[in-house]
């Protein structure tokens, strides 16, 4: 009996400890959690792939989210605003694993771990996203919270201008494109990453009455960066979405000093003209054409050694180089502006909007043998009658709708369309009053749907996941903000 007596009191007291460790831990939670979200906008713009800075990042990441969602997740909860959008997305992507996996389970088609993992740490990174940026809104102010978010977005355009002096540093060696990456391996995510920057970039200049030189700045360095990433996904989404706003803008008949408008007309339009002479007077298909295969893996494939290894050329001092440059300065002159004059062939095959059809095409037909559940988990990131990509596997869809019901069928396609036509709604009928957050908004989600169209790996990319769940957040805290209610 004195036995038990003794241990209900040593539980006693170690219970009565919890609160107290509860409140310090509160105490951290706030420069917790914020010094988190901001770690996460910096680290989802690293994805430097095989490496063990690629491995730390990842982790960091981890951490991070876990941070948001255990100290801001019952929080943020409580906050009022709408909660229908963020389920709906983090439902749709949630049902596309549940469905993919089992339906590759019973249809015994291979799982790969590493995907299954990968694709579970973004569902993760999307919910960090959405309670982080709920959360810290409310804590320090939507208006300042987006002011630094331009900043650092502002600063990674400025990373990927500086790709030259990274490839001279060592610091992208597995280096497949010749186009500016920054520390991103896909020059299309960088793209993405310096079409984030603009439109937010606009939505500051579209509600100052006088000159935001930040946002200017910040609108020239991110039409710089996507114009040397030469993605024209990122070129075409950008004109056409600063051409809606800028129609949008005209239709409230609240105009913003002309000098504004001018500026923003005029570099989308110099985008666009530099869009239209890369395509037709410097020829498309050369500019785009995968270059030859490298002779050591083909021998490998047809087990023919007999196949002599390729010298590399000397330069002209007689050294040979295989290093793939011979300085920052022959870097931007022999790697992406030679490829800017069509001098230059680089990783893609053809026009890409002709190799995008043609992968839609079979896409679609495979989709027509399962379209209610699919056909498993990663089936469309490889399809069988594909052309050839550079690990010499079959390419993959490249469009994240067809992706979607192609591997797990109509319930995620439905919940992630209805997600995005209710943002859209939503920052239609926000009034003018939130103009930096309506145009903001609006012309992320608009940058979203085209990307979308063209790519299929976007729900496993840190910046479309990352601000997948941080316009949920804004568009919350703009409901709430428009219903007049008081925050929790």
């Amino acid at each position: 009996m004195a036995d038990q007596a003794h241990l209900k009191i040593r539980n006693s007291t170690v219970l009565s400890l919890i609160p107290t460790l509860w409140q310090r831990l509160e105490f951290l939670s706030v420069p917790g959690i914020a010094l988190s979200f901001w770690t996460l906008l910096v680290l989802v713009q690293v994805n430097l792939q095989g490496s063990i800075i690629r491995t730390t990042v990842l982790s960091i990441m981890l951490i991070c989210s876990l941070i948001i969602i255990g100290f801001a997740g019952l929080r943020t909860w409580r906050l009022p605003g709408a909660i229908w959008i963020g389920i709906l997305f983090l439902g749709s992507i949630a049902s596309y694993l549940v469905i993919g996996v089992a339906v590759s389970f019973f249809s015994d088609t291979e799982l790969q771990t590493r995907d299954l993992t990968r694709q579970v740490f973004f569902l993760v990174l999307t919910l960090a996203a959405m309670i982080g940026g709920r959360w810290i809104i409310e804590r320090f102010g939507f208006e300042t919270v987006l002011k630094w978010t331009l900043v650092i977005l502002t600063v990674g355009c400025v990373v990927i201008l500086a790709t030259p002096l990274w490839r001279e540093a060592g610091l992208l060696q597995e280096l497949r494109y010749t186009r500016f990456t920054g520390f991103f391996t896909d020059p299309n995510d960088a793209g993405f990453l310096g079409s984030i920057t603009v439109v937010l970039a606009v939505a500051f200049i579209f509600n100052r009455h006088k000159i935001d030189w930040l946002a200017f700045l910040a609108l020239i360095l991110g039409y710089a960066a996507v114009m040397t990433t030469l993605s024209y996904t990122a070129l075409a989404a950008c004109a056409g979405t600063i051409a809606l706003l800028s129609v949008l803008r005209f239709y409230y008949r609240n105009l913003y000093p002309l000098r504004n408008m001018t500026i923003v007309l005029a570099t989308t339009l110099i985008s666009v003209i530099f869009m239209f002479i890369t395509i037709s007077e410097w020829d498309m298909a050369s500019l785009f054409t995968r270059p030859p295969d490298p002779t050591p893996a083909i021998s490998v494939l047809v087990e023919d050694e007999t196949t002599p290894t390729p010298t590399p050329a000397p330069t002209p001092d007689g050294q040979i180089n295989d290093s793939g440059t011979n300085g920052i300065l022959d870097t931007f002159d022999d790697v992406s502006f030679k490829a800017i004059r069509g001098d230059l062939s680089t990783d893609e095959p053809s026009n890409p909007l002709s190799r995008r059809t043609e992968l839609w095409a079979i896409g679609f037909e495979e989709i027509l043998d399962s379209p209610f559940v699919g056909q498993g988990f990663m089936t469309m990131r490889s399809l069988d009658e594909a052309p050839l990509q550079y690990e010499y596997r079959p390419e993959g869809v490249h469009n994240l709708y067809l992706m979607l019901i192609g591997e797990a069928g109509i319930v995620p396609l439905a919940m992630f369309v209805a997600a995005l036509l209710l943002m859209i709604w939503h920052s239609l009928t926000l009034p003018t009053s939130s103009a930096l957050g309506k145009y903001a908004i609006l012309g992320w989600v608009l940058l979203m749907i085209a990307f979308a169209m063209s790519f299929h790996h976007l729900l496993t990319m840190g910046t479309y996941s990352f601000f997948l769940g941080f316009s949920c957040a804004i568009v919350a805290f703009l409901i709430q903000q428009r219903r007049g209610t008081s925050s929790a």
